[in-house]
């Protein structure tokens, strides 16, 4: 199942793919290219575009200030390790899952 991911503070927002494999923040509606799957609340996962399996969700390189948040092939962005996310609790500013994220690569 899926659904729509909105910025804590502005959830009248919802992340759209406007262009082929980039997403924007985009008043929420019922747009397919609003609907993400994936989610997961206990451990590390993948986003995916609604039917689009084989695209993951994610920055180009480690997370920073303005960086496009993109649909890129799921083997390159395993390769670049760029693939997965994490939910952090407002509240606690933790994972709620294992804090354990490391995906068994020692490499940068």
């Amino acid at each position: 199942d899926g659904g729509h991911l909105s910025p804590y503070y502005q959830q009248d927002l919802c992340w759209e793919r406007t262009r082929t494999n980039a997403y924007q923040l985009r008043p929420c509606s019922n747009d397919d290219k609003q609907i993400i799957v994936g989610f997961r609340f206990d451990d590390k996962f993948e986003m995916h575009p609604n039917g689009r399996p084989n695209d993951c969700l994610e920055q180009h390189h480690d997370p920073k200030d303005e960086e496009v948040v993109r649909a890129n092939d799921c083997e390159f962005a395993r390769d670049d390790h760029t693939n997965f996310w994490i939910m952090i609790n407002k509240q606690t500013g933790t994972s709620d899952g294992d804090d354990d994220n490391d995906d068994g690569d020692s490499g940068g």
